[in-house]
């Protein structure tokens, strides 16, 4: 098992990038600087708990149909999250389809390079 730049194993430090959202993966985001797959983690939880952070500001401010899409959302939410947790530990976190392209702009990663964590998530 590798380990990231902060010392954890990678596994850990992925686990740790979803924790706490955006909040957690901003961090590993910023901390990680050799490990690209870590980097990636981070970089998609900023992008998919972001945007869930702002929908759930944004959705109440719609009339009838905000609130029923923000009862849809939250039970998805929290399954994404938990599964997400639980594949970090086992070392096989997904690229989610849609926001791993958001979070390979975010990392700087074009469609072109060709690194081998691309494949292997």
């Amino acid at each position: 098992m590798s380990k990231s730049s902060t010392g954890l194993p990678d596994n850990v430090a992925t686990f740790l990038a979803y924790l706490f959202g955006w909040i957690s993966g901003l961090a590993i985001f910023l901390l990680e600087k050799k490990n690209p797959v870590v980097q990636f983690h981070g970089a998609q939880s900023i992008v998919l708990f972001g945007s869930l952070t702002i929908l759930n500001i944004f959705l109440p401010l719609v009339p009838a149909l905000g609130p029923l899409l923000m009862i849809l959302i939250a039970p998805v939410s929290l399954v994404l999250w938990l599964i997400l947790l639980v594949m970090s530990l086992m070392n096989n976190a997904p690229r989610l389809p849609v926001i791993a392209d958001f979070a390979d702009q975010l990392i700087g990663k074009k469609d072109d390079d060709d690194d081998s964590f691309i494949e292997r998530h």
